[in-house]
Order: C-alpha cells, then sequence, then structure tokens
C-alpha cells in the first residue's frame, strides 16, 4: 500500500549555541534554546510521527521539517501532523519552512509542501494517496503556491503509470505530472489524458529499437494543451561526430527511420501543434533538425545552415 514516504532527508543540523563566561568562571550563562531542536521536540510528540529530523534557518535557506509517521497512519491523523507542524513552527517565528512527510511502511513516496499546505490538508493527502495507490512507481508530490508537481519514477511502467495518472483524473493546468523511466521522460502540464498515454505507448515502442541504424538513445515528451514537443537524443553508430560533418548528405539515411518514427509516435496529438527535435546524443548539445507541423523551417534555426530542417519537411 503506497503511503507517504520517500527519499532519505538530509541529517538534521542541530547545534546548541553555548553562552560565554560574561565576568567570573562560575558566571556562565545557560545555553540558548535552539529553534529547531524546540520544533523536533514539539513535532515528536504528536501522535504518529515515528521519526523526525529538523534543520533550523539560515541566510539562504529554510528551516526543513522531515517527518516520519507510524506505518499506515490514516488522512485524519496525517492532517493533524502537518497543522501541529505549522504550530511549531509559528511557534518559533517561522514564517516560511519546508515539510517532508513519508509514512515508515513505504519511504519510496514522498510529500513536500511549503507553509501553504496549511489550507486544504485534507484533500491534498487524499489526492497523494489515491494517485500512489494507482502507480507503480515512487511518488514525490510536492505542493507549492504556484501548483502540483507529481513526480512518478516508473522505472519498468512508464506506459502503465501514465495510464493509471489518466485513469485517476487528478490535475489541472496548475498539475505538472512528470515520469521517468529509462530512456524516457514524460512531462505533462496538465490532467493527463488518453491521447498523452497513446503517445507515450508509441513512442516507447519505437524511438529506442535496436532495429533503427540510429536510434534515441534518451528521448523526452512535453505535453501542453495546445502544444506536444517531442526531443530526441539520437544515438549515431560509432558515437558523435563534429556538428560541421553532420550533413543529411552524409547521415539522411542513418536519421530518416527514427525522425519518420518520432512523426509517427505524435500521430495521436495531431489535432494540436507538434513539434520534433533532433539532437545528437553525447556531451556536447547540436540541435540539428527542428520540424513543427503547422510552418515551414525557420530560418536561422541551425547556426551552421546545413539543411536539416528543410530536409525533416520533405519527408512524406
Amino acid at each position: 500500500m503506497a503511503t507517504w514516504g520517500g527519499r532519505p532527508t538530509a541529517a538534521a543540523v542541530l547545534a546548541l549555541g553555548v553562552g560565554l563566561c560574561a565576568a567570573t568562571l562560575a558566571g556562565c550563562a545557560q545555553p540558548a534554546v535552539d529553534e529547531a531542536q524546540a520544533v523536533r521536540a514539539a513535532v515528536s510528540r504528536l501522535g504518529p510521527v515515528a521519526e523526525v529530523e529538523v534543520s533550523r534557518p539560515s541566510g539562504d535557506r529554510a528551516p526543513t521539517v522531515a517527518v516520519v509517521l507510524e506505518p499506515g497512519t490514516g488522512p485524519s491523523r496525517a492532517t493533524a501532523v502537518v497543522r501541529g507542524v505549522a504550530r511549531a513552527a509559528a511557534a518559533q517565528g517561522w514564517r516560511t519552512y519546508l515539510l517532508e512527510l513519508r509514512d515508515a511502511a513505504d519511504r519510496g513516496d514522498l510529500l513536500i509542501a511549503d507553509e501553504t499546505l496549511r489550507s486544504g490538508v485534507r484533500a491534498v493527502l487524499g489526492d497523494q494517496r489515491r494517485v500512489a495507490d494507482a502507480v507503480l512507481g515512487a511518488v514525490t508530490w510536492r505542493v507549492e503556491t504556484s501548483g502540483t508537481t507529481v513526480t512518478v519514477n516508473a522505472v519498468g511502467g512508464l506506459v502503465h503509470d501514465a495510464q493509471e495518472a489518466a485513469r485517476t483524473a487528478y490535475g489541472d493546468r496548475t498539475t505538472t505530472w512528470r515520469f521517468a523511466a529509462g530512456p524516457g521522460t514524460v512531462v505533462v502540464d496538465r490532467k493527463v489524458g488518453p491521447m498523452d498515454v497513446e503517445v507515450v505507448r508509441r513512442a516507447q515502442r519505437s524511438l529506442t529499437s535496436p532495429s533503427l541504424p540510429a536510434p534515441a538513445e534518451r528521448w523526452t515528451l512535453s505535453v501542453r494543451d495546445d502544444h506536444v514537443l517531442l526531443d530526441l537524443a539520437v544515438a549515431l553508430p560509432g558515437g558523435p561526430v563534429p556538428p560541421a560533418e553532420l550533413e543529411p548528405g552524409r547521415a539522411a539515411a542513418l536519421v530518416r527511420p527514427v525522425a519518420l518514427a518520432a512523426r509517427a509516435a505524435l500521430l495521436p496529438a495531431r489535432d494540436l501543434l507538434v513539434s520534433v527535435r533532433l539532437r545528437q546524443a553525447g556531451p556536447a548539445t547540436d540541435v540539428f533538425a527542428w520540424w513543427t507541423s503547422d510552418h515551414p523551417p525557420v530560418p536561422g534555426r541551425d547556426p551552421l545552415a546545413r539543411g536539416w530542417d528543410r530536409w525533416f519537411a520533405a519527408l512524406p
């Protein structure tokens, strides 16, 4: 059963300030009260808290409160913990802080939120639980003022997890879904839909096929309401070549199959603006070809003027 949990948290930075002797050896002051220690003590007294670590604020970092809940803690008790953390932070005058919440029964799932989680806590926890129960991969659920980012480590189940995310019907225009598995990454800036799932299915099946002379070493699908971009890092035989040597006359036969596979993968999104970007796989960034469905090649996009955009647009 998926629960709140996730990645290892940083060790708490707990340092007790030591008072200096003011006049005589017997006149040393008591140590100052440490804010992080006080928050940790208050949160640890909350019923379902199994572990808590707190890092106090610094000049460039907000304090972090990392909480592990007892196994199987339900939404009501988890909500009480979130509100308890808010009270403890307020008692120390912390206007902003970061909360990391996970469950001891499944540390693969993690909820990260700032102080704005004080409102709508129960709904957030319910949505997070529902999605985490549906997908196979570990879920990191990040709540910020600007919106919610749901990251799914979908190793071994990219299509499955995208499909299950669509079935949950969770999300709106303030939601960003991120799925990652092997060479593929999918980013959807809204609710995941059936069209997105079908594009992912086609991309995963075709773009990295060993039958391609120059398959995609990595690929990223980015989906928005009106635009879909498929970015491919193409693995040329023998490795990257100097950009000036990568011309259609020399490499078109190698690149053509993966370019056609990319356009075919985007067919379910044909009612939207769709683009394909081809780059060489390797340490250097060489974007050598762009294709966009609704307009001709843009002059000057390739500073080397190698002609790949015109070649791509002329493909049947």
